[in-house]
């Protein structure tokens, strides 16, 4: 009995040994995204460096699905972050090749806003999926009118007049769409 109540027995504040403080440890995550070598990191939040392995692996390994997802979760944690150009072009061409149109159409978006490379390459690809697996008509000529006339090769600007003509007549036969992305 004894043993037990020396071992239940309360020690009053002075008795404690001192607790030594703590400091606050880094995180695996925060600590790789600081030293970010692929200039995947931008200002402000962090992005986790796991999240940022997983998108350049799956990117590298051609895996759209995995790319996306990992996009979505960088997404989650800061909101404003936007894929490099090349990284964006990657993203293009494996969502394509898996025929996800879905996904696809917000990347050639972005791709297309910034200008980059052959954008009106992109341009023509993206009208072509608007009208075919989405049937938006309206967005696909609001999207061949950033054109610019006579900067495309012979054979693009007879692709081009091809898929206005497609457009115009879906909105002939009455071919509705919600406006926005909200919808997709």
């Amino acid at each position: 009995m004894a043993k037990a109540s020396a071992f239940f027995r309360l020690e009053t504040q002075e008795e404690r040994p001192a607790k030594k403080k703590r400091r606050k440890k880094q995180s695996k995550s925060e600590d790789a995204a600081s030293d970010d070598p692929e200039g995947l990191d931008q200002s402000g939040p962090k992005v986790p460096a796991k999240t940022q392995r997983a998108l350049k692996e799956a990117l590298a390994e051609g895996r759209g699905q995995a790319a996306h997802a990992a996009y979505l979760r960088i997404l989650h944690f800061t909101p404003d972050w936007k894929l490099p150009d090349e990284d964006l072009m990657k993203m293009i061409e494996i969502l394509l090749k898996e025929s996800d149109w879905g996904n696809s159409v917000p990347f050639m978006e972005e791709y297309v806003a910034r200008s980059l490379g052959d954008s009106d390459q992109v341009r023509l690809r993206l009208v072509k999926i608007l009208l075919t697996a989405q049937r938006r008509p309206s967005r696909a000529m609001r999207v061949l009118a950033e054109i610019t006339p006579g900067r495309l090769s012979p054979s693009l600007e007879q692709a081009r007049a091809k898929l206005e003509a497609q457009a115009q007549q879906m909105l002939d036969d009455g071919v509705l769409e919600l406006d926005g992305e909200a919808w997709q």
